[in-house]
């Protein structure tokens, strides 16, 4: 069995050794207006050695067939310094005939093969150029579609980003704007445009939503936009916040009598902003008794997050058995409260079930040798 195991982790180690000595590459994407007529187009990236030490590179473009098979790298290969950053290039000469639309193009830097081979992963990075070609006549794409997220009372942002993806201009542009509750009732509506939209430009069309009226919670937008008598749709969600930490649920496993043990209360924000300064704490009952009192440490809580407070709860004195907890979180003068139930076991207890448990399995394990032998 020892050589199989070796094996193993020979294999691991090789296999995980080089992830440990990554590569870089920047800018994560890169677009091109692709434009008719002799005209070439050059672009700056940079690629970074992130190990300690010296890194052979090869360098490919990949992707597209029709656009990849016109770019040229100003090298294919290279050896980069220990944490070396490093700047290539790319030259791109399309001809007038490339196909509309966009033609997604990936270049590429990787780890040579040690000796012309290596067994284990080859690092490898990658950025996008995405080639954009007119389409013929008009076209216009919805690029984003966004509403920030917002609190009860406060306005709130909209904005929609077009682009003309056409051959001609766009005389005009109209976008109407529907938000819907969650109970898909019509809360607000706007309508924007704009217009002269020419070749490759794009535009940004806000408007503030005021949230007065909003009832916290998750709402829903329409947008229909319609360019010279051509109509798209897109849609979009966001929140209404409200200045509460709701809390999930109160648990924790049981203690043993005259430990430390802890207990966790799950929390979700309802709230567009960070919550700073929290502050929990549990409140121990025996029935209608309050025994004890423990504080946690304060923490933040993110815009509309769910998370985990850990509290400590010192049991010494105390009886074993079943008590009940109320979780508290204080903030910004306000609170919240949920409750739940923790026992204390005494040692001898945990003594008695794991004595039973192994009990059990030896009687098991003797009922089935016999029936065995049968």
């Amino acid at each position: 069995m020892a050589a199989p195991k070796i094996i193993l982790l020979f294999l691991l180690v090789t296999l995980l050794v080089p992830i440990a000595h990554s590569l870089g590459i920047g800018p994560a994407k890169i677009q091109i207006d692709f434009e008719q007529g002799d005209k070439e187009y050059k672009q700056e990236f940079i690629v970074v050695n992130e190990a300690d030490a010296e890194k052979p590179i090869e360098l490919y473009v990949t992707g597209d067939e029709e656009a990849a098979k016109y770019f040229k790298l100003s090298q294919i290969k290279a050896v980069l310094k220990p944490k070396e950053t490093r700047g290539f290039s790319f030259t791109a000469k399309f001809p007038d005939d490339l196909s509309p639309g966009q033609h997604k193009v990936r270049i590429g830097a990787v780890e040579s093969a040690a000796g012309g081979g290596q067994f284990g992963a080859r690092v490898g990075v990658e950025l996008f150029v995405l080639v954009e070609v007119p389409v013929p006549g008009k076209y216009l794409t919805i690029d984003q579609f966004y509403i920030q997220n917002a609190n009860a009372g406060q306005p709130t942002q909209l904005s929609l980003k077009v682009t003309n993806r056409g051959r001609e201009t766009i005389e005009k542009i109209t976008a109407v704007f529907e938000i819907l509750d969650s109970k898909n009732k019509r809360t607000a509506a706007a309508i924007l445009s704009e217009s002269n939209l020419k070749l490759t430009e794009s535009k940004t069309m806000e408007t503030e939503i005021k949230t007065a009226g909003f009832v916290a919670g998750k709402y829903h937008a329409n947008a229909e936009v319609t360019y010279d008598g051509i109509k798209k749709s897109t849609e979009t969600n966001f929140r209404v916040g409200d200045l509460v930490i709701n809390i999930i649920k109160v648990y924790g496993d049981s203690i043993k009598k005259d430990t430390i043990g802890k207990i966790f209360v799950d929390y979700e924000s309802q709230w567009s902003e960070t919550i700073k300064d929290v502050r929990p704490e549990l409140k121990i009952y025996l029935g209608s008794n309050k025994i004890a009192e423990t504080q946690g440490q304060q923490f933040s809580v993110e815009p509309f997050t769910a998370g985990t407070a850990a509290v400590f709860w010192d049991t010494r004195g105390l009886n074993a058995g079943e008590y009940d907890i109320q979780a508290v979180l204080s903030y910004e003068n306000r609170t919240s409260t949920g409750s739940g139930k923790i026992r204390i076991v005494s040692f001898e207890t945990g003594w008695l079930l794991a004595v039973l448990l192994i009990a059990i399995i030896i009687i098991s394990m003797r009922i089935i040798k016999r029936r065995g032998k049968r």
